[in-house]
């Protein structure tokens, strides 16, 4: 299994970058597969940075917070209201609510493990 950028294939999709017809459908079911084969591999455990790219809201990721302590890491997700206990647009919330200003990274949770 290959985890590919979901945001880079549609930009291509969209962008008439591969083979499409005048509606904007693509010519040959091929042409779907190829976009796909060509898309970009998301490696697991690859940090993002919240500043390039936050993640969608209300799904749960791994948190990097280099200013916490003891403990940097956690899981949580975006809550995009306003907090008056943070500043910005949003804030992280998990086990603890985290303001948008000290979370720096993320990165996608593993799938879970489903037994043998």
């Amino acid at each position: 299994m290959r985890l590919i950028d979901a945001d880079a294939l549609i930009k291509v999709m969209t962008d008439g970058i591969a083979p499409s017809t005048k509606d904007g459908g693509f010519e040959h079911p091929f042409d779907i597969l190829r976009a796909i084969d060509n898309a970009p591999t998301i490696e697991l455990n690859q940090w993002v940075s919240v500043k390039d790219k936050p993640p969608e809201e209300n799904v749960d990721v791994q948190i990097y917070i280099p200013e916490h302590y003891p403990q940097k890491y956690d899981v949580a997700h975006i809550e995009k209201i306003k907090h008056p206990a943070y500043e910005g647009d949003f804030y992280w919330s998990g086990k603890v609510a985290y303001g948008s200003k000290y979370v720096t990274h993320w990165q996608p949770l593993s799938e879970p493990y489903k037994g043998e």
